[in-house]
């Protein structure tokens, strides 16, 4: 008994090393592939991220560039002085059908046609429609309000002139006003204002919607800040072609959060 358990207890404690050595072995192949793992999962979101950021910033210059380029045709208009005086002289005469009347009418189709606009329109200073090009929209509360603001002010103003927030919109727009003014009376004062209606979904959403890169998923949302909420002005919630302007607290989800925070990149939760 005492000779056959000698080798016994000799093997067990030969197998005991050996089982220690495979089992460290082994937890050392698991960390390594973890640590690996790790590492491959923090290099693709760094190059995620470096892709998204690079995109991201092109989307900005594309959607900056076209911004300034309609509020330089607003510009122009508003600071050209004889088409502030010729508007100023047609209306004292009762805003008749002659010479100088057809010239104006001529001259607003001309800035519907430079810069490509749903419709521009020219609006006395108690906001009735004297003459106009394109689509007329409806002068409704919402283009009354911030036609009426535009007026007080002597810059260019770029309005998303949509209907109550939360409801179905009656057709997305945005519209630029450019107040008239004749600076060489004293005071100076203002004399029409002209309005341009742009339609997004010519270029500015077709934009948003172009992903330079092939992706399943990839997205560009465009808001823009309504008290303490954010409203969509493109993407989700496509209802009949139309947009819902889904208002969003700002300390929910991923887009409101990063509006928030005016970061570069965020990484979370979407929807």
């Amino acid at each position: 008994m005492t000779d056959d358990a000698q080798p016994s207890r000799e093997r067990g404690g030969t197998l005991l090393p050996l089982l220690i050595l495979i089992v460290s072995l082994t937890a050392l192949v698991l960390a390594a592939g973890l640590l690996g793992y790790r590492y491959e999962l923090a290099q693709a979101r760094t190059d995620n991220g470096r892709i998204l950021a690079t995109i991201t910033d092109l989307q900005v210059r594309q959607v900056s560039a076209w911004l300034n380029e309609r509020r330089s045709d607003a510009n122009l208009a508003m600071h050209d002085q004889q088409f502030a005086r010729q508007i100023e002289d047609w209306l004292q005469r009762g805003a008749t059908d002659d010479a100088i009347g057809q010239g104006l009418q001529a001259h607003i189709q001309s800035l519907l046609l430079t810069g490509q606009y749903h419709g521009v329109m020219l609006l006395d200073p108690d906001l009735t429609i004297r003459t106009a090009a394109g689509t007329t929209p409806v002068l409704n509360e919402n283009l009354r309000r911030a036609a009426r603001d535009a007026l007080q002010k002597t810059t260019v103003t770029l309005a998303d002139t949509r209907t109550d927030i939360g409801n179905k919109q009656s057709g997305d727009s945005l519209t630029l006003f450019a107040p008239l003014r004749v600076d060489a009376s004293i005071p100076a004062h203002v004399v029409g204002l002209l309005m341009y209606s742009i339609d997004p979904h010519r270029y500015l959403y077709p934009l948003l919607d172009w992903w330079p890169t092939q992706t399943n998923s990839g997205t560009t949302y465009l808001l823009r800040h309504n008290g303490k909420q954010l409203v969509y002005m493109n993407g989700p919630g496509a209802v009949n072609g139309q947009f819902l302007a889904t208002p969003t607290r700002l300390d929910r989800q991923l887009d409101a959060q990063t509006a928030q925070h005016r970061a570069t990149l965020l990484e979370g939760l979407d929807y």
